[in-house]
């Protein structure tokens, strides 16, 4: 990034004023073409994201919620400039975010990480531990000298609960929990201001799913982070969110604060959703 991209994107976002959300959607719509059920045929689309807007301001944690299909995952690659939508737009303190080539994204790069399901398809198993966490300073032109790289792995690291002389291992010597602190931990070292987690705990053994969440709770706090959380579990959204926002079929069906949205929800899907939530028996 150069001096120049900075001076801009700060006078961008000093002349945003005290109302302009950290991140915010407008009609974003999003759609696929179906495969062809004849030669002649045309083509359906699938809408997956369908005008969705959305705000979240800074220090907030908005999760995002729906059954298999319903435009989550599509709606987060929209948040981050990872696909193009066919209609709206998405801004970071008021300065609009396009999708286009990587050098031109690297400073909303540095202000929004993403957590995957899967550590282990976003952790190259040829590398260290350290030599993984450091490598988004590099990419985005932020790793100082290597003094200060090394000073910064080891502080992601002790702060998801890892120890600093781990990052002598590679990928396939930890559990799948310490991975996903790894993945964490990455996501960190830029100092994002929005960490996005992508279904973060679905693919961990209950056993260690609260002290995943617990641990992405305490860093919301201690980083200041504001949180995005994708997740069909509503348990997930209860424990880390206090906005939440439910997507049926790639539309908003309901949008608040998480505690009246779960307990006294105002739209049907809403309520099937809830109502679907095992429960155990009295």
């Amino acid at each position: 990034m150069t001096a120049d991209t900075t001076g801009d994107m700060t006078a961008d976002m000093a002349a945003a004023g005290p109302d302009v959300p950290l991140l915010e959607a407008v009609g974003l719509r999003r759609g696929y073409p179906l495969p062809r059920t004849s030669l002649t045929g045309r083509r359906a689309r699938r809408e997956a994201v369908r005008d969705v807007s959305l705000r979240v301001e800074e220090g907030a944690a908005l999760g995002i919620v729906g059954e298999s299909g319903a435009g989550k995952s599509t709606l987060v690659r929209l948040l981050l400039a990872l696909d193009r939508p066919d209609a709206g737009t998405v801004r970071y303190r008021g300065r609009e975010v396009r999708p286009g080539r990587p050098s031109s994204l690297r400073w909303f790069r540095r202000e929004a990480q993403i957590v995957l399901q899967d550590p282990m398809s976003s952790l190259d198993p040829r590398m260290t531990v350290a030599r993984a966490v450091a490598e988004p300073l590099r990419a985005l032109g932020v790793a100082g000298d290597r003094a200060a790289t090394a000073a910064r792995v080891a502080e992601v690291l002790t702060a998801v609960g890892l120890e600093p002389e781990m990052g002598r291992r590679y990928p396939h010597e930890f559990s799948g929990g310490q991975r996903q602190r790894i993945a964490i931990a990455r996501a960190l070292a830029p100092r994002p201001r929005i960490l996005v987690g992508d279904e973060p705990v679905s693919a961990l053994d209950v056993s260690v799913r609260a002290q995943v969440l617990d641990l992405l709770a305490r860093l919301a706090a201690t980083e200041g982070l504001t949180l995005i959380v994708v997740s069909h579990d509503l348990g997930v959204v209860r424990h880390l969110c206090d906005q939440v926002l439910i997507l049926h079929e790639g539309a908003v069906a309901e949008h608040g604060p998480t505690a009246r949205v779960l307990t006294d929800p105002a739209h049907p899907y809403t309520r099937r959703l809830l109502d679907a939530v095992p429960r155990l028996p009295v």
